[in-house]
This record gives structure tokens, sequence and C-alpha cells, in this order.
């Protein structure tokens, strides 16, 4: 058995500094690194935009950076991005399950893995 997380269903995230709320659907895994996309020289005062990001640090390829990190957005739209190894806990949100009986709307939960 494992804990199937459906990471559609992440509504919190733990750090550690706190629990983390997550905006619907924004949570996300996916490779870990550090990437410049821009290049300023001071001495020339050049700014350009790389059509392609340079890769500043890769995960999985610098012993102790993981190769996967957790991303989502935050009610302030802010987009906070952290190696998986930061994740303490995820909160999934179970979904309810509406049935009427005799003219009644009764609503259950039903288990995050169902």
């Amino acid at each position: 058995m494992s804990l199937s997380i459906d990471i559609d269903r992440v509504s919190r995230v733990l750090l550690a500094d706190g629990w983390h709320e997550v905006l619907k659907f924004s949570f996300d895994l996916d490779s870990y690194e550090f990437v410049q996309s821009d290049v300023e020289d001071q001495e020339f005062g050049l700014h350009q935009r790389n059509s392609e990001p340079h890769v500043l640090l890769a995960g999985g390829r610098v012993q102790g950076v993981p190769a996967t990190g957790a991303t989502w957005r935050e009610a302030d739209g802010s987009r906070i991005c952290c190696p998986i190894t930061a994740v303490l806990a995820v909160k999934v949100v179970t979904r309810e399950h509406k049935t009427e009986v005799a003219g009644e709307v009764v609503v259950s939960e039903v288990n995050c893995n169902d």
C-alpha cells in the first residue's frame, strides 16, 4: 500500500516556517533547478533576455541537492518553489459525495484515496 497523494487536492503544505495555503490546482512537482534568463553587463550597460535560460544549479547533479522540487501559488499570487525535501507534510482535501435521501441532500466525505 502506498500513500497516494492527489496533487490536485493538496490544499496546504507544511514547511519549516509553518503551513502554507495552496491555491486550487496549483500544486505541482517537477525537476528542481535554478536558472538565469537575463544577463546584465554592468560595465557596458547591456541587458538582454536569453531565449534559453542558463542553468546555474540543477537538482540531482550536486550532492545534497534533490532532483525534485515542489511548487504552488499562494492567495496573494506569489509562487513558492522548494526542494521536495523541504516539504514536511501536505493536507489533502477530501471529496464530498452528495446524495438525495427522502428529498433531503446528504453530504458525506469520501477518503482522499478513493
